[in-house]
């Protein structure tokens, strides 16, 4: 978790300093690491049930946003930057990786609650995940991670990140039981508290 508060201080540090180009190159290499990070106690990483899960969740994240961004239907008119680095079919393979990413961090916060029904759970998850893309949206345009025709946000864009990450949540919560990875909980109110500092000093 230190390591993680680290590289995420040092992130925020250099977006805003002078050397902000140099510090958004890294972009990927800081999802990877979060992923890694992340992941390391995950007691399930090499079932075949939990690759499932990440398998359907990049491919699902990646293949939603190739079909979001050429026919504009799904999310609204959007265009990917350079931030996120490498894409093919105008969009970044690290944009799979975050869909995962975020999955996986909302999937296992919600297991606190252990008493709630999973597709209960699924749903709280699926709110979490589009409450950080609220904080997500202003800083990415700004970044160039990516942009909205008019720069405006449109509602459907949230609509469809609900409508997804619940598909996703819901498949991530019929995994079998676990200790909670408290340090995917951990990742993820990094990322809110990354995004809400950047959104007041950009």
């Amino acid at each position: 978790m230190w390591i993680l508060l680290s590289v995420y201080a040092v992130g925020v540090g250099g977006i805003l300093s002078p050397f902000r180009d140099y510090f958004l190159l890294l972009t990927p290499l800081n999802l990877l690491f979060t992923v890694f990070i992340s992941l390391k106690k995950e007691p399930l990483l090499r079932k075949r049930n939990f690759l499932a899960f990440a398998g359907i969740a990049w491919l699902t994240g990646f293949f939603i946003e190739v079909a979001g961004v050429h026919t504009g239907v799904i999310f609204g008119e959007y265009w990917y930057g350079k931030t996120l680095g490498w894409k093919v079919w105008d969009v970044p393979l690290m944009i799979g990786v975050n869909w995962l990413l975020l999955s996986y961090c909302a999937g296992e916060t919600v297991r606190i609650f252990k008493n709630l029904p999973a597709w209960v759970r699924a749903l709280l998850a699926a709110g979490i995940m589009v409450a950080l893309d609220v904080l997500i949206e202003p800083v990415a345009m700004q970044l160039d991670f990516w942009d909205w025709e008019g720069h405006q946000i449109p509602l459907q864009n949230y609509i469809a990140w609900f409508v997804v990450a619940t598909f996703l949540a819901i498949i991530y919560q019929r995994l079998p039981e676990r200790p909670v990875n408290q340090v995917a909980i951990f990742a993820l109110l990094l990322q809110f508290l990354f995004f809400v500092i950047l959104n007041t000093t950009l």
